[in-house]
């Protein structure tokens, strides 16, 4: 299988889900905002549970200022994290 980006997994998983009908709204905001948030880190590698919860907990680094710390909703992503 050929390795690809976190963001183009991402962006794969949001729109083959959409396209059977689920909107994931603000599931897809929170998948994206955490893209974002591994990219300012510069993480390489598989994503790990500290860098999921340091995301889903608003850790505090410069890499929240432009997106913003996520809230609620992240819980609704934790079953998803194992599958990117």
């Amino acid at each position: 299988m050929k390795a690809r980006s976190l963001k183009a997994a991402v962006a794969f998983y949001l729109e083959s889900r959409r396209r059977l009908g689920f909107a994931l709204e603000s599931e897809g905001a929170l998948l994206e905002n955490m893209v974002e948030y591994v990219w300012r880190l510069h993480h390489r590698g598989p994503l790990t549970s500290e860098l999921a919860l340091n995301w889903a907990q608003g850790a505090p680094a410069d890499t929240l200022a432009s997106t913003g710390t996520p809230a609620g909703g992240y819980k609704a992503l934790l079953p998803l994290l194992g599958r990117l």
